[in-house]
C-alpha cells in the first residue's frame, strides 16, 4: 500500500512539472503572422500578452511538436488571421520565444 503511494505521489508529481509553465493568454486578435524558412512561425497579437511579445510555433520544437502537429497549428493560425477570429493560446513562458502548446480560435 505505501508503495502504491509512494509511486501515485512521484507520478503526480512529475506530471504537474511537466505543465509548470504553461499559462493560457487572454483572447487577442492576431495582428501578423510571420514565417522563418528554418521552422518558427511567430503569431504577433495586437498587444502583447503576459511579456510575450510574440507566441512561437515551432516544428522541430522544443516543446514536443511533431510536424503533423505542427502544420495543424499553423493552418489553424493561418485561418483565424485570414477570417478575423479572436485566438486563445496555451504557452511556456520560461523562453523569450514563448512556445506554444495548443491554439483555439473562437467562433465570435
Amino acid at each position: 500500500m505505501k508503495k502504491n503511494f509512494l509511486l501515485c505521489s512521484l507520478s503526480l508529481l512529475l506530471a504537474s512539472n511537466l505543465y509548470a509553465d504553461r499559462l493560457t493568454s487572454t483572447t487577442f486578435k492576431i495582428s501578423q503572422i510571420k514565417a522563418d524558412g528554418n521552422g518558427p512561425m511567430a503569431i504577433i497579437p495586437a498587444v502583447s500578452s503576459a511579456g510575450c511579445a510574440y507566441f512561437s510555433i515551432w516544428s522541430a520544437s522544443p516543446v514536443g511538436n511533431t510536424v503533423e502537429g505542427y502544420n495543424l497549428q499553423t493552418s489553424t493560425a493561418m485561418s483565424a488571421f485570414m477570417a478575423g477570429k479572436t485566438v486563445q493560446v496555451e504557452y511556456d513562458d520560461a523562453s523569450v520565444a514563448c512556445y506554444i502548446y495548443n491554439i483555439r480560435v473562437n467562433a465570435k
